[in-house]
């Protein structure tokens, strides 16, 4: 039987990214928040070292896994996490470490694996805002343990969905059952609940540009009841 286009898609990707498997996932968000759903589930510690700036929806998967962040500064040249911080969130107990690349810059995924090298760390290649960019050891996405691309709407590619790359196919097929469980709210319900979040965060901005540090409180459970 010939392969579906979405099948060959997510063939291609496992060849390009030189990954075991690519399942599809509706948004690289949920396929975090479902990666390290399973990786505390298998008896992991559920600290999740990142960069300090991150997209909100990510901060929303960790929790929404269960997990707690550890946030990392980060070299204002590239915008990529310091090595420092690696090894200071590695020392704070961190088992995972999620790699972003933010603004497409490609960070070497090697200095993060020399302080996240044990069978009990996981590091997430997250290339969802880096689709296509590469360092030495090639394209990022697929040099991590688990790789996650983006297709949505404010990605470079607006084809819809994404995928989240796996090195070992049986933690894959892990991912694989606890999604096809999880139930996705319909879109009324979430719109609803991120009109609600994207009010109350520009409520919050606007109390910290006129009221100054003080009103950094405004932002305190800003994403309670987002990250489901």
């Amino acid at each position: 039987m010939a392969c579906s286009d979405g099948q060959q898609l997510y063939r291609r990707l496992e060849s390009d990214f030189n990954s075991a498997r690519a399942l599809p996932v509706a948004r690289a968000a949920l396929g975090l928040m479902v990666v390290l759903r399973c990786w505390v589930e298998a008896g992991n510690a559920g600290r999740v070292a990142l960069s300090a700036n991150i997209c909100h929806d990510v901060v929303a998967a960790v929790l929404g896994a269960g997990c707690e962040p550890v946030f990392c500064d980060i070299d204002p040249a590239n915008g990529n996490v310091l090595e420092q911080e690696w090894a200071r969130a590695r020392a704070a107990g961190a088992s995972a470490a999620l790699v972003v690349h933010l603004y497409g810059n490609p960070a070497d995924i090697s200095v993060v694996r020399r302080h996240f090298s044990s069978s009990d760390c996981l590091i997430i290649d997250d290339a969802a805002q880096a689709l296509g960019s590469s360092n030495a050891a090639g394209l990022v996405g697929g040099q991590g343990d688990v790789g996650l691309l983006s297709f949505g709407v404010t990605k470079h590619i607006e084809a819809g969905g994404a995928a989240i790359l796996f090195s070992d196919s049986v933690f894959a097929d892990t991912v694989a059952h606890t999604l096809a469980s999880i139930e996705i709210l319909p879109e009324l319900q979430r719109s609803a609940i991120y009109t609600r979040f994207r009010q109350r965060l520009e409520a919050a901005r606007a109390r910290l540009r006129s009221e100054g540090e003080t009103a950094a409180v405004a932002f305190h459970g800003l994403l309670d009841g987002y990250s489901p």
